[in-house]
């Protein structure tokens, strides 16, 4: 049986980690808003107007996946949340793939 000391010792190492994983999701969010604004610029610039896109999941894909990210593993979904954000990445762009 671990003692108090090792379980202490086992939530800082997990906290490392999460800390690892927070830098990486952060510079994550940032990419996908970079390719999101990118993305539709170029779009504009071909002439697809976006100023009135309302497909869900278009815009702030990355919040998708944060808000994902804060349900506990093995947790029921919503419905609306029942898409991976790669699920839902592939079919609010298909048209553009």
């Amino acid at each position: 049986m671990a003692t108090v000391s090792q379980h202490a010792a086992a939530i800082v190492a997990l906290a490392q980690q999460a800390d690892g994983l927070v830098s990486q999701f952060r510079q994550l969010m940032a990419n996908i808003e970079a390719e999101e604004a990118a993305l539709v610029k170029e779009a504009r610039m071909g002439g697809v107007d976006m100023a009135s896109d309302a497909i869900a999941g278009r815009r702030r894909l990355g919040h998708y996946a944060h808000l994902l990210a804060g349900y506990p593993a093995g947790a029921a979904l919503p419905r609306e949340h029942s898409k991976t954000v790669t699920e839902l990445a592939t079919y609010v762009w298909s048209e553009f793939l």
